[in-house]
């Protein structure tokens, strides 16, 4: 075999190889590989947050206490969080996670018309109900339906559904999340999420 010959040979050789790693590459980023065991492209985290308030008539329940903060130590569910001692923003990171069973993991109950906090249980009757905000708006479907949303603003109200006190009662639906998802800058930068390395921002 001549030189000039293994020459060409070597060339056509190493523009398939280039040739094949850039379509495998095109490839990883849509999910698909060309050759096996090729490294897969990881999406990027999903990591949303959202305010959330519960309301009893007119007690508000302060959530931001140490049993039910996630932390290194101390996990209460694997996607879904409070942490720092801020029990006003919602930390999640899948997207198909409603707000009951975020509740549930930190030992409230909610169901269609009861809701259960602290040893307490509120059930709608016929002068008072259980109902669900969602961006000053009532929630329209089931509560177990709702998964919240990045920088959704929720109330979870019991009590009479006067208009003057309800609206009080969304004013006062912190507004937090958007510091910690970044999408507000101009407040300031969240401080570091402390609740293991999926936190980080």
């Amino acid at each position: 075999m001549d030189t000039h010959f293994k020459q060409e040979l070597l060339a056509a050789a190493v523009g398939v190889l280039v040739g094949g790693l850039g379509m495998n590459m095109v490839l990883a980023n849509s999910g698909q590989t060309l050759f096996p065991g090729a490294q897969e492209t990881v999406s990027e985290e999903y990591h949303i947050h959202a305010d959330f308030l519960i309301q009893t008539r007119d007690i508000i329940h302060e959530l931001g206490v140490a049993e039910l903060m996630t932390t290194r130590e101390q996990e209460l569910h694997k996607h879904a969080h409070l942490h720092d001692d801020n029990g006003d923003v919602l930390h999640m990171h899948h997207e198909n996670i409603s707000f009951v069973e975020f509740l549930d993991s930190i030992n409230i109950s909610l169901m269609e018309d009861c809701l259960t906090i602290d040893l307490e249980t509120y059930c709608t009757n016929e002068t008072e109900s259980l109902v669900l905000f969602v961006n000053g708006e009532r929630w329209p479907h089931s509560l177990k339906d709702y998964v919240p949303q990045d920088l959704d603003r929720v109330l979870l109200y019991f009590g009479t559904l006067e208009e003057t006190p309800i609206n009080t009662y969304l004013e006062a639906v912190p507004d937090e999340a958007c510091i910690y998802s970044g999408s507000c800058p101009e407040r300031g930068i969240a401080p570091p999420e402390s609740c293991g390395l999926t936190c980080e921002l």
